[in-house]
């Protein structure tokens, strides 16, 4: 039944999602055919960046106000929650798509990256990469990635706390994932200074950013943020 529930959800979501994503991976492409042609290529590569900024803020506004929070927590969730399926089920099947949604987006934003300096990755690949370094590119981008959805996941936690504070629902969801934003910044920083200082340096790098405690960190508050938001928001449902 949970499959039903993700397959139609992703259905419904896909198409703005779709091109949302589709529009990412395009400007990659455009912007390193003008980089090519054009005597400034630095100007190019300026708006790619611009441009994945500001579609880095829509896909999450979307995804999660106008699909995860408006079929739950407003008028609509009255008929998202007649659905013949417990409330548990309902809700997660809402966080997994915004999970996949998220996931999808990142892969976009890196091939978007990619289509910028292709010569750089058909260069990389001719000359041959040390595997070990490959594994730790990978590593590195996994982590960065899991770092990134615990914070989707605490915004999806803050949205469920805030929907309990009946008439400042808004304020409620803000402050809460202000709290938790800083939270999760300590203790990511906490580890990075633990990585400095087993390594003996004064000077941190990305291996210490992403290092192992914050994989496992990230992990942990992924899980706790989810089975949190899942029981809450199934079992004392406020909509407005």
């Amino acid at each position: 039944m949970l499959g039903k529930f993700i397959k139609y959800d992703l259905k419904k979501t896909a198409p703005v999602m779709g091109v949302l994503c589709g529009l990412t991976i395009l400007l990659g492409v455009f912007c390193s055919i003008f980089m090519h042609v054009s005597q400034n290529p630095g100007k190019y590569a300026l708006y790619e960046l611009l441009g994945l900024m500001v579609l880095c803020v829509v896909s999450p506004l979307y995804v999660i106000t106008q699909y995860y929070y408006k079929s739950l927590y407003t008028n609509e969730g009255y008929l998202t929650f007649t659905l013949p399926a417990n409330n548990k089920m309902i809700v997660s099947s809402k966080i997994i798509v915004t999970l996949i949604w998220a996931t999808i987006f990142c892969a976009s934003v890196f091939i978007s990256l990619v289509a910028i300096t292709p010569e750089s990755v058909v260069h990389v690949f001719k000359e041959g990469i040390d595997p070990k370094a490959l594994l730790m590119i990978i590593y590195l981008l996994i982590v960065m990635f899991l770092m990134g959805l615990s914070g989707v996941m605490a915004l999806i936690f803050s949205i469920c706390i805030g929907s309990r504070w009946r008439n400042h629902s808004t304020i409620g969801s803000i402050l809460c994932f202000f709290v938790l934003g800083i939270t999760l910044l300590s203790v990511y920083l906490k580890n990075l200074g633990m990585s400095v200082a087993h390594r003996g340096d004064i000077f941190w790098g990305y291996e210490d950013l992403f290092c192992v405690p914050n994989l496992i960190c990230s992990i942990v508050l992924i899980a706790v943020f989810f089975v949190a938001t899942v029981n809450i928001t199934s079992k004392k449902l406020n909509l407005d």
